[in-house]
């Protein structure tokens, strides 16, 4: 643990990341990688992986669907509509597209 003053964390060791200044074992809404924690891509709000071109979205921003479970988009798919309550893009109904 390497600091500049008391609060401000430059540097962690062992098992944790740097996360917000301070050294974390978790990495809040993101990954670590280097030992650093990497926030989500816009706009997931939620997400895992090892890098910026190898990642999953769990939930979204405001305005934003998942799609597949996988990404988040403005808008669905034709054939899916943005289910509000969920911030899900579901399938539409047989009856309709």
């Amino acid at each position: 643990l390497t600091t500049e003053s008391t609060e401000i964390c430059k540097v962690c060791v062992g098992n944790y990341n740097l996360y917000n200044n301070s050294c974390s074992l978790t990495c809040g809404n993101g990954w670590p990688i280097s030992g650093i924690c990497q926030e989500c891509p816009y706009p997931c709000s939620v997400c895992s992986g090892v890098s910026l071109l190898n990642y999953t979205c769990s939930k979204c921003m405001d305005v934003y669907y998942l799609e597949d479970n996988v990404s988040c988009v403005a808008s669905c798919r034709i054939g899916e509509y943005g289910d509000w309550q969920t911030s899900t893009c579901l399938k539409c109904p047989a009856s309709c597209y």
